[in-house]
């Protein structure tokens, strides 16, 4: 692309390399958020199921004929209302959900670094065809920014300090 191409406005590349990081440092951050909560997911489903099914065993063993140590009786109970919270917490934490949220997230911002790239590469031949891609991609930022969900603190703050500054939003205590 050749700045000349703009009428002389050498601030439009400027506009989308700045454009540019904020979309790359995003998708990379929802990207990592999603594959967190992914494994969170996958741990605290797994182990709810597991405990579940070594219960649902230890139940049908019980009926068949019932211990007489009261101590297998506790464990079982103890095990069982563990399996319960499990399961509960896998529910109320909603972990799939923000990681299917992240993932989506993710997908939108490199779509949109995608255009962003495509623009850098084969720019515009006047300035007012510029101006009206800038209009375009800014609204898809604006829209993944603010339909995003929150990404953890200690994620957020790993790509703050990286050539971003200010450009993300103020890291809060989300987890």
């Amino acid at each position: 692309m050749t700045h000349a191409s703009f009428e002389g406005n050498l601030d439009w590349h400027s506009l989308l390399d700045g454009w540019r990081n904020v979309a790359q440092s995003s998708s990379r951050m929802h990207y990592e958020a999603q594959r967190r909560f992914g494994r969170r997911s996958h741990w605290l489903g797994g182990a709810a199921t597991l405990l579940t099914t070594l219960i649902g065993a230890t139940a049908v063993k019980e009926i068949s004929g019932p211990s007489s140590d009261p101590l297998v009786r506790w464990v079982v109970g103890a095990v069982a209302a563990i399996a319960g919270i499990l399961t509960a917490l896998h529910t109320f934490l909603g972990y799939a959900a923000r990681a299917a949220g992240h993932r989506s997230t993710g997908a939108g911002y490199a779509a949109a670094l995608r255009r962003i790239d495509e623009e850098i590469t084969f720019g515009r031949s006047s300035a007012d065809e510029a101006r009206k891609a800038a209009e375009s991609i800014r609204v898809t930022l604006d829209a993944l920014s603010r339909d995003a969900p929150e990404v953890p603190a200690d994620i957020l703050a790993k790509y703050r300090t990286s050539s971003l500054g200010s450009a993300l939003p103020p890291a809060s205590d989300g987890k």
